[in-house]
């Protein structure tokens, strides 16, 4: 065996910034196949792909090779998209025509990505409403050490008087 085929792949982290330039950029790249494939690529109503579609864009040159890859692996993991992948499902080409049906397989991995999605959004939300329960006690907290130095104010005030 060869050292790169031993050699682990680290994946470097993004920061921020770079998360929202890469995801700006996708969005941007799935829509120019938006514009330029309406019937194909639509994500208020996704219909499954033909598999290998990226050849036929490629082939029919509209958006470069980059942009395509770019484009679809934004596109494939759209939640939306995942969710119209269901057994029996029609995939369609670039003309919209109906090739091959999704597989048993691709419909269970599918949900499967739905379900991963919908753990992390629930737990998503399970934060922020931690935080917000969190934030309601500090304010509740400020206010009562508020109202009780008003108090102590108000009693020193008094027996200096």
């Amino acid at each position: 065996m060869s050292e790169s085929s031993n050699a682990t792949v680290i994946k470097k982290k993004l920061t921020p910034e770079q998360r929202s330039k890469k995801r700006e950029a996708a969005k941007v790249a799935v829509e120019l196949l938006s514009e330029a494939y309406p019937e194909v690529f639509d994500l208020k109503k996704p219909r499954p792909l033909k598999i290998g579609i990226h050849e036929s864009l490629a082939e029919d040159g509209k958006v470069s090779k980059t942009k395509i890859r770019r484009a679809l692996s934004a596109y494939v993991r759209h939640y939306a998209y995942l969710s119209c992948l269901k057994e029996g499902a029609m995939r369609i080409d670039l003309d919209g025509s109906e090739v091959a049906p999704v597989s048993a397989e691709e419909a269970q991995h599918a949900n499967e990505k739905v379900a991963e999605v919908e753990k992390i959004r629930q737990e998503k939300q399970q934060k922020y409403e931690q935080r917000k329960q969190a934030q309601v006690r500090r304010k509740e907290k400020e206010k009562r050490i508020s109202q009780k130095l008003d108090a102590l104010v108000a009693k020193s005030t008094s027996v200096k008087n």
